[in-house]
């Protein structure tokens, strides 16, 4: 995200991934959709393969990740489809892959809760306020509707309260109340253990 720069704040968002679809190449630039809410956004060619190269985003495995050429091949029923996302979605929110630079489960959050305790650089609250904080409330109000949807009220509920969290802890990092952030991931965390056991096997 660092590399787009029809973005007003991309430079703070270095190191992030993003996606984007390319409507096509005119001339120098590259015209494409931005789902961050960018449509129709221009970028020099030149400036778009630096960005598309990902080299600063750690974890990509290769460069200049493409995916095109979708076809259906299956038409599940709506039914089926969640049936068969809710029988790993306890299994993904327990993985924790252990660091050092990936972590997973309730540790995902409390570990930067307690860096929150400590001097805060400014890339990091950048990175919170501007992107992860608004996407994590976005999702978890997502996720607690299709919770809902497949009949998991309970587990629906506390990612509703994730969502709340996230919202709250949103204001909280933008007034640099750093010690009320650091709690309100903290309650994320809990919020995390209480999913994983509300989404154990009857």
């Amino acid at each position: 995200m660092g590399g787009l720069g029809y973005m007003p704040h991309h430079a703070q968002l270095s190191g992030s991934d993003h996606f984007v679809v390319v409507l096509g190449v005119e001339n120098d630039r590259v015209r494409m959709h931005d789902p961050e809410g960018y449509p129709y956004a221009a970028l020099p060619t030149a400036e778009f393969l630096r960005a598309w190269k990902a080299d600063r985003v750690r974890y990509a495995q290769v460069p200049y990740t493409m995916r095109t050429g979708f076809r259906q091949v299956r038409h599940p029923a709506r039914e089926e489809m969640i049936a068969r996302t809710l029988a790993v979605v306890r299994t993904n929110l327990a993985a924790d892959p252990g660091g050092p630079d990936q972590y997973g489960g309730p540790r995902a959050f409390r570990l930067p809760a307690a860096d929150l305790r400590g001097a805060v650089a400014k890339r990091l609250a950048g990175h919170l306020t501007y992107f992860a904080f608004p996407l994590a409330a976005r999702r978890s109000h997502d996720a607690a509707a299709f919770l809902r949807e497949g009949g998991r009220v309970a587990a629906a509920g506390l990612f509703e309260r994730k969502a709340r969290c996230f919202g709250e802890a949103q204001y909280a990092a933008v007034q640099e109340r750093w010690e009320d952030t650091a709690g309100l991931l903290e309650s994320v965390a809990d919020l995390e253990d209480g999913l994983i056991h509300a989404l154990s096997p009857a």
